[in-house]
């Protein structure tokens, strides 16, 4: 149960802990890291980022300028 607490804890950025983060091996802190930082982020914007294609995220401006 203090695992599950953790673990939500991390994702949703709430910052509280159980008190067994000392006691978590490197891989495990390493996994609480990648979930902070997907938290941070949020889901929708990484979901957006997986899902649209690398072309359609730059878009460059168009316009017709006249001179003289």
């Amino acid at each position: 149960m203090n695992l599950l607490f953790q673990v939500v804890s991390a994702a949703c950025t709430v910052g509280l802990s159980p008190g067994i983060t000392p006691d978590l091996h490197n891989g495990s802190l390493f996994i609480l890291s990648l979930l902070m930082f997907a938290g941070r982020l949020g889901p929708l914007t990484l979901a957006y980022l997986i899902a649209t294609p690398k072309k359609s995220r730059l878009k460059h401006p168009q316009a017709n300028i006249q001179i003289g």
